[in-house]
């Protein structure tokens, strides 16, 4: 049998990171789906003799997209300021300009086009093809964050969050499917990490990865202090630098806004989802998003402008400028939690970016699909806003303790909200 070809790859010896995968606990076991078999030349090879994910040469994977990143003129050296200067040149340091690179790629390449579309799988099925690509992003995520002294060197690794993934991706408008919710449009994005590997822009894992860590929204507990500081109604920002994006989230989607520190809001609509109705609501965002830092579609912000229709709530926003300068420095709170983290292992996972968080809607094919070694730590079955419902964590460990299929459901949780879509909220660690 002829040995894999693994030449163009480096030996992982040049990363800040000095834990190896290798070493992690986790026992998911190397397979592949028949999309992958075809079309993922890459994983096949690297995958050749191995048995558990772990066993990739995840560091050596690493190296190969940080080098694949720096453009040869600029400099050498790899470092924080050669990797910025080189998303510079391409283009890739703000959002506008990863959404013109992902549609280029888009219109190029037929594999790009099928996870957008989500046209060959269900929603449980991508989950498990975008696992690889989930992994990839997790790992240069990790490194990321300790070139910018951001993380221990010696942490096991730091996971890319699903909800950065998700207000990326709704920037993005990264899924032009029907499967729309947070947790599939951070599948889609996820799935893409691998994908740039197998095509050579793993630029774009790299600019994706880089734009979660220094422009994605902070956590939950210091969202609304800096939404608060930053939208004050009587301070004047110079938003000349900013840059000027549009998204829209459907009512009943169960997909929220989030959007990075210190930006502002240059007009909001809420309308039928035909503009035949529209109504203003730009004062109204601004003061949800000062208060709680996220806005979905709903009626119950806005009233209901056109009855019987589905409505659209749609953001001009203008975001901060996307520099090295931007980058928030750990609160003497985070610098303590990474003390914890180097000297105690055992509670590496209780910080606030470690929590994973999974979002299902009533009425669709999505089940909850999570490795052995997850924890989950909150449920609640609801509406959108998670403002009526129930704490369903006990009936979802009996689930699980029983081995049956968790998905949003009156049926297994009974209807707390009647005439109101459902949504399921898991929150959960890994260990």
């Amino acid at each position: 049998m002829t040995s894999p070809d693994t030449s163009w790859l480096p030996d992982g010896t040049d990363l800040h990171w000095t834990f190896n995968p290798i070493h992690w606990r986790d026992n998911s076991v190397v397979s592949f789906t028949s999309y992958q078999l075809l079309h993922c030349p890459r994983l096949i090879e690297l995958a050749d003799g191995k048995t558990y994910l772990r066993e990739l040469p995840w560091r050596s994977l690493i190296q190969f997209a940080i080098m694949s990143t720096i453009t040869p003129q600029l400099s050498n050296v790899v470092s924080q300021t050669t990797i910025l200067n080189s998303l510079h040149a391409a283009s890739l340091h703000t959002t506008q300009g990863i959404r013109r690179y992902l549609e280029e790629w888009t219109a190029e390449s037929e594999l790009v086009r099928d996870a957008r579309s989500m046209c060959h799988w269900n929603a449980r099925s991508f989950a498990k093809l975008a696992q690889i690509g989930a992994w990839f992003g997790d790992c240069i995520h990790t490194e990321l964050l300790i070139r910018a002294g951001r993380l221990a060197s010696n942490r096991k690794y730091k996971a890319t969050p699903n909800v950065a993934y998700a207000s990326l991706g709704n920037m993005l408008s990264v899924s032009t499917g029907n499967y729309t919710s947070s947790n599939n449009v951070g599948n889609v994005l996820e799935h893409l990490m691998w994908i740039a590997l197998e095509e050579n822009r793993c630029i774009f894992a790299i600019a994706v990865q880089h734009w979660i860590i220094h422009q994605s929204p902070p956590s939950h507990a210091t969202r609304n202090i800096e939404a608060s500081s930053s939208t004050s109604d009587d301070q004047v920002i110079d938003t000349t630098d900013f840059e000027a994006v549009q998204f829209t989230v459907l009512e009943h989607s169960g997909t929220k806004i989030v959007l990075p520190p210190g930006s502002q809001i240059a007009k909001a609509l809420y309308a039928s989802v035909d503009d035949a109705v529209v109504m203003d609501v730009t004062q109204a965002v601004r003061k949800v998003l000062k208060r709680r830092g996220d806005i979905s579609a709903t009626n119950r912000i806005f009233g209901d402008p056109a009855k019987k229709k589905q409505k659209k709530l749609v953001i001009d926003a203008l975001l901060p400028p996307y520099t090295m300068e931007n980058e928030v420095q750990p609160s003497t709170s985070e610098r303590l939690a990474q003390h914890r983290v180097v000297t105690d292992s055992t509670r590496s996972h209780q910080h606030d970016d470690d929590i994973r968080q999974i979002t299902l809607a009533e009425h669709t094919w999505e089940t909850l699909q999570l490795p052995d070694y997850a924890e989950i730590i909150f449920a609640f079955y609801g509406d959108a806003d998670q403002r009526r419902g129930r704490d369903v964590l006990p009936r979802i460990q009996e689930l699980q303790a029983q081995g049956k299929t968790i998905y949003a459901s009156n049926k297994l949780y009974g209807d707390p909200v009647q005439h109101v879509r459902k949504f399921l909220f898991i929150k959960y660690i890994l260990h």
